[in-house]
This record gives C-alpha cells, sequence and structure tokens, in this order.
C-alpha cells in the first residue's frame, strides 16, 4: 500500500479533479490505455473495484490503496505532467488550482517513487536495440514494480546471463554456451583485474 496521508489524498484529489468520480479529462478507454502502456495494469480489474462504485476515480483511489508506493509515485508524477498539458482542471474553474498545490502533489510524488529500494529500477535497459531484449527488461521492471520477486529473479538471471556474455564478447574473451553464468563472470572479472582496471583488494 502507497504511503499516502488523508492530506496527500485531499491535494491529489483536488489537482487530478477526481470531484464527480472523474480523473481529469480522461474516458474510460485513455484511463484503460494509460494504466496498461505505462505499468501493464488493467486498470478495469475487479482488484481496482470497491464497495461504492466502478469510477475512474474510486479506481485510482484504490490504486493508491493496492500498490507499492514506487509505481504509485511514478503515476503521481506522470498525470501531473499529462494534467500540465490539459491546463490542469477539466470540469471545473482553474482557479482552485494554483502553483504551490500543484508543486506540494509534484513532492508527494517524487517522495513516494524515491524512498524504496527499486528506486534505480530504470538502469534495467535492453542490451541490444533487439524486441527480445526489450520485452526481457520490460518484464523485469514490471515483476518487480507488482512486488513479485521470484519472477523477477529468474527474469533477471537471464538478463544477466546475456549482459555479462555481451561484455565478454565485446572484450574477446572465450567462454561456452554451456558455462553457467558464475563461470563466464569469473573470466570477465579476471580479465579486468589483468588489464589493472579492477583492484583485487
Amino acid at each position: 500500500m502507497a504511503e499516502l496521508s488523508r492530506l496527500d489524498k485531499i491535494k491529489l484529489e483536488r489537482v487530478f479533479d477526481m470531484e464527480g468520480g472523474y480523473v481529469l479529462d480522461f474516458s474510460n478507454r485513455t484511463f484503460e490505455e494509460f494504466f496498461l502502456e505505462k505499468y501493464e495494469i488493467e486498470i478495469y480489474n475487479e482488484k481496482y473495484e470497491n464497495e461504492y462504485s466502478g469510477s475512474k476515480a474510486n479506481r485510482i483511489r484504490e490504486f493508491w490503496k493496492k500498490e507499492n508506493n514506487y509505481i504509485v509515485g511514478k503515476s503521481i508524477i506522470e498525470i501531473l505532467d499529462y494534467s500540465k498539458a490539459i491546463g490542469y482542471s477539466y470540469h471545473h474553474p482553474t482557479e482552485i488550482i494554483n502553483d504551490e498545490l500543484i508543486e506540494q502533489c509534484y513532492k508527494i510524488g517524487y517522495r513516494l517513487r524515491d524512498e524504496i529500494g527499486v528506486a534505480e529500477i530504470d538502469a534495467i535497459k535492453p542490451i541490444e536495440d533487439t524486441r527480445n531484449y526489450k520485452l526481457l527488461s520490460k518484464s523485469i521492471k514490471n515483476h518487480i514494480l507488482k512486488d513479485q520477486p521470484e519472477a523477477g529473479l529468474d527474469r533477471l538471471h537471464t538478463y544477466l546471463v546475456g549482459y555479462i556474455r555481451s561484455l565478454c564478447e565485446k572484450h574477446e574473451i572465450g567462454y561456452e554456451k554451456k558455462e553457467s553464468l558464475n563461470a563466464f563472470f569469473g573470466k570477465y572479472v579476471k580479465n579486468l583485474v589483468k588489464l589493472e582496471k579492477l583492484n583485487q583488494k
């Protein structure tokens, strides 16, 4: 569950124009597409329903309750960026929104995004500009964001095998396909020591 105080939620709901069940100018379709494209989350899944209604506002409230700090913080920042593009408010006068309130909401997003251990998740990038590695790096990120460590570690092992092999090939270090990750990573480290690029201490 994301660590949002009652005051945090009041501020966000005002800026996101959530009165009456709305979220800015999102339609059902664009709201669904936003969460699918950004996080591979099906926001219209029953997981994000509550006892009151299945409105967009209630779904994002459930999203805040059920997802971790990082993904909620990241979504807050991206929705704020979107709100800028459309002038902050859609259903109500913009006088209720001011620069100070918007800045406070950005700070909420940054605090959540940067508080947990996956803040450096964007370091996981495709090894090569190929579809397989793009899908693999995306899969690892999604498993981490959804708090699925076992699946994430399995995909991360596959990623590391490809990554270290690519480094060995780049530096002309021979290895056998059947060798374990530990074996050819050891060869890579020895090469760095030999070239005095890595201290043995």
